[in-house]
């Protein structure tokens, strides 16, 4: 048979254990409020990063679109300056013509 050392309930050895196992338990508190704390800011930080991936996404169509307007006003501003576009600006708008040259105008039939 074993033998069993008596416990007195007064003893020093009996509060000994219960300090360790208080301070055992008050360590392994410690342990999951800090890990609950740092999932919680870890979800958090994932969120903000999922937020500006969706910004800098939308920031890229953006510029996109910005280039290609960019592109459009350049062609439009070729061909303003073109000789063509000019001529055909001043006969249609500004109904100027060529010295010694005629104009018919053709009655509509109304």
């Amino acid at each position: 048979m074993k033998s069993k050392k008596p416990t007195i309930v007064g003893s020093k050895v009996v509060k000994k254990k219960r300090n360790k196992s208080r301070v055992v338990k008050l360590i392994l508190l410690f342990i999951v409020i800090l890990a609950v704390i740092f999932f919680l800011l870890l979800f958090h930080r994932i969120r903000v990063l999922n937020n500006v991936n969706e910004h800098i996404d939308s920031l890229d169509k953006e510029y996109i679109e910005l280039e290609d307007q960019v592109k459009e006003k350049e062609n439009q501003a070729k061909d303003v300056d073109s000789d063509d576009y000019i001529m055909e600006k001043a006969r249609d708008e500004l109904k100027l013509v060529f010295p010694n040259e005629k104009i018919i105008v053709v009655p509509d039939k109304d």
